[in-house]
């Protein structure tokens, strides 16, 4: 085979191959962006918490996340109840790191997948002083009884996760004036939830992150349950917490 030939030919092939890598990439990308899954929504004037905050010093992992040092963003004060009708409030995150997240029992979008990547956190976390923490943003549908069944389908022990309903203004007002995310009716009729009477309600947008909140109730971290890495990086980072208190 002539030489020329086989070099045009050589070079033809690695157009043909940088091309198809390049026209995957801008699929991945375009995916990434466009994708259908439920995104934090964010008051005006906050921070942007859609995206993931997880960097943390390993040496003090209670300490907020760089893009969180200062932010503000903390737990306000709050009188809820939960699954088992006993009276909680914001003390529930005193002393210890505690995870969180916003669901309802109803949902057919995020909350399954949230619930149960917290739950693979949860296990992970076994033996650890972690607390776990879910806030329904559907309060008048999902009363502690409601909330107890939920818990069950996942094996959930209540002694390390609790669950809390209670007045929705309150819910509200930990999302959007304590956390800046927020919980909104979705205009979509496509996204209608038929229940188990046949009625129907409408999708709730809420946070759909994993939310870290440290001792002293401060946000100190931001996951995203549908990134595998993200999940990877918050049990670290509750052993870490776990090995500093430890160290006293």
């Amino acid at each position: 085979m002539p030489r020329r030939f086989t070099v045009l030919l050589i070079a033809a092939m690695l157009f043909f191959g940088a091309s198809i890598i390049a026209l995957f990439t801008l699929m991945g990308s375009r995916a990434t962006t466009n994708n259908s899954r439920p995104t934090t929504n964010t008051p005006s004037g906050s921070i942007q918490l859609a995206r993931t905050v997880t960097a943390f010093d390993t040496n003090k992992p209670l300490e907020p996340s760089p893009l969180l040092d200062g932010s503000g963003l903390e737990v306000p004060d709050f009188s809820l109840v939960n699954q088992a009708g006993q009276g909680v409030d914001q003390t529930v995150f005193d002393g210890e790191a505690t995870v969180m997240a916003f669901v309802f029992t109803h949902c057919e979008l995020a909350c399954p997948i949230v619930t149960g990547r917290m739950f693979g956190v949860y296990q992970k976390a076994e033996g650890l002083d972690t607390r776990f923490l879910s806030i329904t943003v559907d309060p008048t549908r999902d009363t502690a009884e409601v909330l107890t069944e939920y818990a069950a389908k996942f094996g959930i022990e209540h002694s390390r996760w609790q669950f809390l309903t209670g007045d929705y203004t309150t819910i509200e007002s930990i999302a959007t004036h304590g956390l800046r995310f927020a919980i909104n009716e979705d205009p979509s009729d496509d996204n209608l939830i038929t229940l188990e009477d046949g009625s129907t309600m409408r999708n709730i947008q809420h946070p759909t992150k994993l939310i870290l909140i440290g001792p002293d109730r401060r946000v100190i971290g931001i996951y995203d349950p549908y990134i595998a890495a993200d999940m990877d990086l918050l049990g670290s980072r509750l052993r870490a917490i776990q090995r500093a208190k430890a160290r006293g």
